[in-house]
């Protein structure tokens, strides 16, 4: 084979579709966009079953939201008192997060037997089609 020549591979390509973030609350989370008009859905959903998905999955990390006191002990970051609180409460709402974002994911796919829903980073989503 020559160098530089283009290697054939006969695995079908896959389509997906990226579902973006916007961040909310200052900073201090992240919600996905459940408004398919920005989201190339390739006919892999429908816009009306791309809306409810996302809004599932944003319902489903609601309990990982910081609350009131979360906020004032970030925003209070300027004194020592509240450094540690603030690490703290951050570390397990992270935590809590990807926990309830992946157990979402698990059940997207076993709801979606011909769609596969993939997290890679913390901005983008996938959703695959088999």
């Amino acid at each position: 084979m020559l160098a530089g020549t283009p290697v054939q591979s006969n695995r079908p390509i896959r389509q997906r579709i990226v579902v973006p973030a916007r961040v909310v609350q200052f900073g201090l989370d992240e919600k996905f966009e459940s408004d398919p008009y920005d989201v190339d859905l390739k006919s892999i959903l429908s816009p009306d079953e791309y809306t409810t998905a996302v809004d599932d999955i944003n319902r489903s990390l609601k309990p990982a939201q910081p609350k009131a006191f979360d906020q004032a002990a970030f925003y209070g970051l300027g004194t020592m008192v509240f450094t540690a609180p603030a690490a703290y409460f951050v570390y397990k709402r992270k935590r809590k997060r990807k926990k309830l974002l992946l157990e979402a994911i698990s059940r997207f796919n076993a709801a979606n037997k011909n769609l596969y829903m993939l997290y890679i980073q913390p901005w983008a989503s996938f959703l695959t089609k088999y």
